[in-house]
């Protein structure tokens, strides 16, 4: 009676020199190759490989997967297709400490400290044009004593979608702030609109001087609208 068993070939054909060996099935498919390679589609309840398992191709893993040593992902990881996701949870070394993202509600959860990059501010001393890439740093800093206002122009939209090609969807966001470090009480900074990119809400800052009717610092944040189209937003 043929066997049935698929890890179990039916026909073993070794060389003359007794060097080389494959394994076949009785059809003739190849099950294991002369350098021990398994080359055919195979399936089983329960496969247990010792040693380094090598696949080449695309594989389909259907079911509960456990990986119980250090992993390695050497190519771009994608959980879920678009519309469709799948919960994704890293478990910290304290209890109930965790990132969830919780596909279902579109929210990414943190139960635990986040520790962000912080560089150096960016630092004015006058009229100057906000770039993208000092709104980015989160802070920007004026010191001035020209004794009266000074613009600090932001970036037009264009340059801003340049700049900040990974904010490529409508409604991308991020929020910066301005401390201004002027003495005197006219030493005020406005931030003032560019081509394609609009203010919202009070633009002048006012220095730091104690009769200063508001506090010296502001927060911002910027929003992309349209292509090449940003709106930056006042909000304290």
């Amino acid at each position: 009676m043929p066997n049935k068993n698929p890890f179990i070939a039916e026909k073993i054909i070794i060389s003359q020199d007794s060097t080389d060996f494959g394994i076949f099935m009785a059809d003739g498919t190849s099950v294991v190759d002369s350098s021990g390679n398994i080359d055919a589609p195979v399936t089983s309840t329960n496969l247990t490989l010792s040693g380094t398992l090598a696949v080449t191709g695309a594989s389909t893993l259907t079911g509960a997967v456990a990986l119980n040593g250090a992993t390695t992902a050497s190519a771009a990881v994608t959980v879920g297709v678009d519309d469709t996701g799948y919960d994704v949870t890293l478990f910290g070394a304290t209890s109930g400490k965790k990132t969830l993202w919780d596909q279902s509600a579109d929210a990414l959860i943190l139960r635990g400290n986040l520790f962000v990059d912080q560089v150096a501010p960016t630092a004015e001393t006058g009229a100057a044009t906000i770039a993208a890439a000092d709104l980015i740093t989160g802070i920007v800093t004026i010191t001035q004593s020209t004794g009266s206002t000074v613009a600090l122009t932001l970036d037009t939209g264009t340059a801003m979608d340049t700049a900040l090609a990974e904010a490529d969807t409508v409604n991308d966001s991020f929020d910066w702030y301005i401390i201004n470090l002027s003495a005197a009480l006219a030493d005020t900074a406005t931030v003032t609109a560019a081509a394609g990119h609009t203010i919202v809400g009070e633009p002048i800052v006012e220095s730091a001087h104690a009769d200063s009717e508001f506090q010296s610092s502001a927060h911002f944040r910027s929003r992309r609208t349209a292509t090449n189209t940003w709106v930056t937003y006042r909000l304290s």
